[in-house]
């Protein structure tokens, strides 16, 4: 428990170097430094991940490494809008962020965690929170499962992604639990689950591995990749169709997103052409569940290429989910072709398919990065190599 003196403490050395806040604390208080520092690093970062939070008196906060890990109140909301019931169980609470903001469509919640240490905070800021129908249980989730007779309406579960030796692991079977090789546990106690996967994750090896799938949901905060979620029905007696949702949520505009299928994602034919008047760009999401060429089907747009990802209209199409601009000229990859476009010496460059990285054309071409216009290097269809001088249409 944090007293009175140590809270006064990290409330007035939020701004101080680690190092000497180690120091000090060393000096004043009987507490492990580092548990000093997770607060300060907590209480600075939980104002922009768990906005809510930050203004409840008394939360204690993990490791950063811990922090870091668990979802942010935006994931967290999101996910809540997807699942509700009577039961629900979060088989790797972690920080319980996920529990909490699940827990509100709930009458009975419980959370499983092995790591004694972290369960006690979590309960101590369950308490603050007011958090009144989460029961808390120490152990290993599937030790919980095996023990439970009854069974829930829904299983969350975010498998950790680190190894024994804190490295990171990406396949579904070297995540801890294995749901590959524990799914008939796991739909002996409840008829649907909730996974949470690494962004990193292949689609393919989702749909190999994992029977009963039937929506897989690639959920970015602010164009940023955060997470796979994977919904399994176990009331699925047959294969059907599999769902796959790209979205993006950003807190300045409307959420963005778009609804295709396992078939369309592989099957559905491009249309390519020259650059017209709008350039479109795929948000992450979009890219990440490969449904761009079943996107640009819907919206009549034209790929440059089969591997640039830019497409283009010569109608404007607002709703486009991603980013759109507003073609100026097309010129070739030379400077001084390039420098005149530039302004004050600035652009934002973008490469797709293009000999040269973003990084490369600014160091390159002597581009200072920020400004109004915008470079789009792309090889189009043809092998034609160019760069798209644009504005962003905001």
């Amino acid at each position: 428990m944090i007293d009175q003196a140590l809270e006064k403490f990290i409330t007035e050395n939020l701004q101080e170097p680690l190092e000497k806040i180690i120091f000090k604390v060393r000096s004043r208080f009987a507490v492990d430094p580092q548990f000093v520092v997770a607060q300060i690093n907590g209480r600075k970062k939980v104002v922009k991940k768990i906005p809510s939070w930050a203004k409840v008196q008394g939360l204690q906060f993990p490791s950063v490494l811990s922090f870091e890990q668990c979802s942010s109140q935006s994931t967290a909301q999101y996910k809540a809008r997807l699942i509700k019931g009577h039961s629900m169980i979060d088989l790797t609470g972690g920080f319980g962020v996920d529990s909490f903001f699940l827990a509100k469509n709930f009458a009975e919640v419980d959370y499983v965690e092995k790591n004694e240490e972290l369960l006690a905070l979590v309960n101590s800021n369950f308490k603050q929170l007011g958090a009144t129908n989460i029961t808390l249980h120490a152990g290993d989730g599937l030790a919980f499962l095996n023990q439970k007779k009854e069974k829930v309406d829904w299983i969350y579960v975010d498998p950790s992604r680190r190894n024994k030796e804190k490295g990171k692991v990406f396949l579904i079977e070297d995540c801890e639990p294995d749901i590959k090789s524990h799914l008939p546990l796991l739909l002996s106690k409840a008829d649907q689950l909730l996974i949470k996967f690494s962004p990193m994750l292949d689609l393919e090896e989702i749909l190999k591995k994992l029977p009963g799938v039937c929506r897989i949901i690639i959920v970015s905060l602010k164009n940023e990749c955060k997470e796979v979620l994977v919904h399994i029905d176990g009331k699925a007696r047959a294969r059907q169709e599999i769902i796959i949702e790209a979205v993006d949520l950003n807190a300045e505009k409307e959420t963005e997103s778009f609804i295709s299928n396992a078939q369309q994602k592989n099957n559905t034919p491009v249309v390519f052409g020259t650059p017209q008047t709008y350039i479109y760009e795929p948000n992450k999401s979009i890219l990440k569940a490969g449904v761009q060429n079943h996107l640009a089907k819907n919206l009549n747009l034209k790929k440059m290429a089969a591997n640039s990802n830019f497409f283009s209209s010569e109608e404007l199409i607002a709703t486009f989910p991603g980013r759109i601009f507003l073609k100026k000229e097309t010129t070739k990859g030379k400077r001084k072709l390039i420098q005149k476009h530039l302004d004050g010496g600035k652009a934002n460059v973008i490469a797709r398919n293009y000999p040269l990285n973003a990084a490369q054309i600014y160091q390159q071409f002597k581009i200072i990065p920020g400004g109004g216009v915008y470079l789009l290097a792309t090889t189009l269809e043809d092998g034609e190599k160019v760069v798209l001088v644009a504005e962003r249409v905001k």
